[in-house]
């Protein structure tokens, strides 16, 4: 289809689009359609202004974008923005430390969007965001192809609705959160991980979401905090100190930034604030905190999850493992939830406490309704647990019809 040319020229822009007009300060695109950007940029933000229902491609070439005083692409409007990385370019991305603000709106990201924010192509995007977040959608944000190389102040990618990663490579330095999804309304905000490689080394939680957590494929590594990080042994003392970004020499990429470092409240690996569902790919997750942390249910029927925590490795209200295998290797306790159901798969835990806790270890009333609640059923699979206390402490019943336990 038919595409404009913007040709930057480090303080000035070349341009056949009858719908684009320059300022000192930034390039402004005023109505959908494909562009196709390359040059250098300095100290200009490019603003997307069209509204909902439009689409804005914008074709990275070989650009190496700045804005000093705030996000370098930003969209005002509620139109949707894609960002094509073309085969075999290199693209540059960078914000400065003190935004501008103008009006009531708040942007925070180096790239800044209110409508939905889509990521392909088969080019390269290197994004250094010293001001916050890196990459911040309103709405939906996915990741379909590309490799993008991220280093953030505080969060990576943010999106107000949902974040999908369906593909391409993802390497994420950040201070707090690397991957989230939530909303200003309780509980809404859902992360979909269906392919891709992607490696977070975050301040904070790795992966989060309001709502719902899912992955169905990909490879994952995840480290938050480090499992040497313990709440437990000699280095106890060194538990909860989190946030900021990753304590390593800075390079050429990874600016020096004289600032007092974040402090997050967790550094979870997967994080849900209603379910948590892995029916396929690889986790290789290392957390000075929970590594599996779910508010409602979580779900395990596919995946393969190597865990090294510092504190418990799973806390959530219904665990159910129906297929995969899962291993902690350390932790201080191996898992914690109300009630487990165990039909398929595997389970290993080794542990420096209690090893799987279902409300066990605790004295509770025999008036308690929620006693009958407390059980283990285990029809099928395997469950092996080493544990320097209690193996299985349950408060309530077990049943078995099938698999094994190895305690």
């Amino acid at each position: 289809e038919p595409y404009y040319i913007l040709q930057f020229n480090v303080d000035s822009v070349i341009s056949n689009a009858p719908n684009v007009t320059a300022t000192a300060s930034r390039v402004i695109i005023s109505q959908g359609g494909t562009y196709l950007l390359s040059g250098t940029l300095q100290d200009a933000q490019l603003t997307v202004e069209i509204p909902a229902g439009e689409t804005a491609r914008l074709v990275l070439c070989g650009v190496d974008m700045h804005c000093e005083r705030g996000p370098v692409i930003y969209s005002n409007g509620g139109g949707t923005v894609v960002l094509l990385l073309e085969n075999g370019t290199e693209n540059t991305l960078s914000d400065g430390k003190s935004y501008l603000y103008s009006g009531s709106k708040v942007r925070e990201a180096a790239i800044s969007v209110e409508g939905d924010l889509l990521i392909t192509g088969g080019g390269s995007l290197s994004v250094e965001a010293i001001h916050n977040d890196a990459l911040r959608s309103e709405s939906t944000l996915v990741v379909a192809e590309g490799t993008l190389e991220i280093t953030a102040w505080r969060d990576g990618l943010v999106a107000g609705q949902e974040l999908q990663i369906s593909g391409g490579q993802l390497s994420i330095a950040c201070g707090r959160t690397g991957l989230s999804a939530s909303s200003a309304k309780s509980g809404q905000g859902s992360v979909t991980l269906a392919g891709g490689t992607v490696a977070l080394i975050c301040g904070g939680d790795g992966i989060t979401a309001a709502g719902s957590l899912s992955a169905t494929a990909g490879e994952y590594h995840i480290t938050t905090g480090g499992s040497g990080n313990a709440s437990y042994g000699e280095t106890a003392e060194k538990w909860g100190l989190w946030g900021g970004l990753p304590q390593q020499q800075p390079t050429e990429k990874q600016p020096i930034i004289n600032r007092e470092q974040i402090v997050s409240d967790s550094a979870r690996g997967l994080s849900a604030g209603k379910s948590l569902a892995l029916s396929g790919g690889t986790f290789t997750l290392d957390c000075s905190d929970a590594a599996l942390y779910s508010v409602g249910s979580t779900k395990l029927s596919g995946s393969r999850v190597t865990i090294s925590g510092g504190d418990t490795a799973i806390t959530t209200q219904q665990l159910t493992l129906s297929a995969g295998d899962v291993s902690i290797l350390t932790a201080r306790r191996g898992a914690v939830a109300e009630d487990m159901t165990l039909s398929g798969g595997s389970l290993s835990i080794t542990a420096a406490e209690e090893g799987m806790t279902l409300s066990g270890g605790y004295d509770k009333s025999e008036s308690d309704p929620a006693a009958d609640l407390r059980k283990m059923t285990v029809t099928g699979g395997s469950l092996s647990i080493c544990a320097g206390t209690h193996a299985l402490d349950i408060g309530g019943s077990l049943f078995q019809s099938g698999g094994s336990l190895l305690l």
